[in-house]
């Protein structure tokens, strides 16, 4: 099978090329970066949390009433994190974004 030539571009003597599975490619790529973003929000939003959790004396293993408590989102609060994670998730209830960002995280370390 031929390959289909979609871009001939020469720059000093150097030619680049792309063919049409070079965009599938370009796609696959990007999907995986564009994943590797979100992982990386939702693994540094949840390193926070435990690092709060542990600041406050909290032993681990950490469960969902632990994130939840009213010492947890005060001091998310007032450290900042909740806006962080407003404008990275879209909302401050941690209700809500505790469990994205877990699974998120937990999905992308253990994809098989």
């Amino acid at each position: 099978m031929e390959k289909k030539l979609l871009i001939k571009f020469k720059d000093r003597d150097k030619e680049f090329n792309f063919f049409e599975e070079d965009f599938d490619r370009i796609k696959y790529y990007c999907l995986n970066e564009c994943m590797g973003i979100q992982f990386m929000v939702s693994a540094e939003f949840i390193i926070s949390l435990v690092k709060n959790l542990k600041s406050l004396g909290i032993k681990p293993p950490f469960e969902e009433n632990h994130f939840l408590s009213k010492e947890s989102i005060d001091f998310l609060e007032k450290s900042g994190e909740l806006k962080k994670m407003e404008n990275n998730f879209g909302t401050k209830d941690l209700k809500v974004v505790l469990p994205l960002a877990i699974k998120q995280s937990y999905n992308f370390l253990h994809k098989k």
